[in-house]
């Protein structure tokens, strides 16, 4: 299905949220000359280093680094396509494109727990660097474990929906359906949480936690209906599952050097507060996509250094943001975060009634969740800086919007397909029908 005017008008926000990030990447590249360049906060030491050959009056971008900042600007493409795509798609489409994400999950967990089984010389590991945790198709357990602790609320969502919809019914035949949902969820969320465990990530393990609970909290505003039995028994089982895995021996074993030592919080702190400090010395405009390593390498000093480790971000992506891409993409992810928050009201507003189908109001709430965790994540690491954890971002922010109502007229017929819409999709709706 293609974006029509109906759409749109309805997404008109996140559209233009979207173009504005690509026209933020596109700036930084664009060259100036060196009587505006050169008088630009923090370009003091490029403007030294040019001087000593001679291209002190040659053109330059806003950006340090614009090689890496066109990197940066392509690796933006698969999440825009992903949200794009997603907002076009009817609640049918939508309902399979979290199953594919899920089914993405699933196979990184797998993947993860065979590169466990086969020790550190598994030919199943694709990066050098993780040669004794599960990782995935990724290269870092942080992000893997991202991917896999955003994957527990849709699965949450699933089971929850398919036993509201069967007990409701309260026929024995949508009865052992429910108790079908609630193994096959439980199977899967135990295969993610096994893999997590097995990444040994720290903030992924206390994440896929609340996850868990926010799954359970699915069915809060139906907390009388009888589908909250189920999800009462999945959390149980999930939990009592995750309980056993973790009084084992082996998990314990290989928890225990993670949770053991140092956390590295204060370092974390002490490593964001000096990437504010060096990004107030090239506001208001900042250093440029991807130019983070050059800009704090000027900061950092001999005491600060420590042996073998290497300084690539600031993990702390919101002051990262601001290092970057200063007041400009400061805005940006306020207006995204406002506009998040404002959409959640509206989907934990809403009630399953009859004639809509559970899952269509449960994927939008397995959405808050899901954006709420990746965003916690990022003021300590950035699991968002990959395409894969990115594009899950996505898909969840496109799930906060209605489907466009060409697609919602497509499905009157069949009212237990009816999509999540908010009030203003209605609206316009009606006025589509009469026109």
């Amino acid at each position: 299905m293609q974006l029509d005017r109906n759409a749109l008008r309805l997404h008109r926000g996140p559209l233009f949220f979207g173009v504005a990030v690509v026209v933020l990447a596109l700036l930084e590249l664009v060259p100036l000359p060196a009587i505006i360049w050169t008088h630009l906060p923090g370009r003091e030491p490029a403007v030294s280093a040019l001087k000593l050959i001679g291209g002190e009056s040659a053109w330059q971008s806003v950006s340090l680094t614009p090689d890496a900042s066109w990197l940066a600007a392509l690796s933006l493409i698969p999440a825009l396509s992903v949200f794009l795509c997603a907002l076009a798609l009817g609640a049918k489409e939508r309902r399979l494109l979290t199953l594919v994400a899920l089914a993405g999950a699933v196979l990184n967990a797998l993947m993860g727990l065979a590169q466990i089984s086969g020790g550190p010389d598994s030919s199943l590991r694709f990066y050098e660097g993780n040669s004794t945790e599960a990782v995935g198709f990724f290269a870092n357990r942080d992000h893997f474990a991202a991917l896999l602790y955003a994957s527990v609320p849709f699965v949450g969502a699933w089971v929850l929906s398919l036993s509201h919809d069967s007990l409701r019914r309260k026929a024995s035949e949508t009865q052992l359906n429910a108790f079908m949902a609630l193994i096959l969820g439980t199977c899967v969320s135990i295969i993610l949480l096994v893999a997590e465990v097995m990444a040994r990530s720290r903030a992924g393990i206390a994440l896929i936690f609340v996850a868990l609970v926010g799954a359970a909290l699915l069915l809060w505003r139906e907390r009388r209906s009888a589908g909250i039995v189920s999800g009462a028994g999945l959390v149980v089982a999930v939990i009592g599952a995750i309980g056993t895995l973790l009084i084992s021996d082996f998990a314990i074993s290989r928890l225990a050097s993670r949770f053991g030592g140092n956390l590295y919080v204060l370092e974390r702190i002490a490593l964001a507060g000096k990437t504010i400090t060096a990004g107030l010395t090239v506001a208001p405009l900042g250093a440029g996509s991807s130019a983070f390593v050059p800009l704090f390498a000027m900061f950092e000093r001999p005491r600060d250094l420590i042996a073998n480790v290497y300084v690539n971000h600031a993990h702390n992506d919101l002051a990262e943001i601001w290092a970057e891409t200063g007041v400009i993409g400061v805005f940006l992810v306020v207006v995204m975060l406002v506009w998040i928050f404002r959409r959640s009201i509206d989907v934990w507003r809403q009630h399953i009634e009859e004639g809509v189908a559970p899952i269509d109001v449960l994927l939008p709430r397995a959405a808050t969740i899901s954006i709420a965790l990746l965003s916690v994540h990022s003021l300590f690491d950035f699991p968002l800086r990959t395409s894969a954890n990115l594009s899950m971002f996505a898909v969840a922010c496109a799930l906060l919007t209605a489907p466009p109502a060409g697609a919602k007229l497509e499905q009157q017929t069949r009212p237990t397909s009816a999509p999540f819409e908010t009030k203003r999709a209605s609206r316009w709706a009606g006025h589509h029908r009469a026109s």
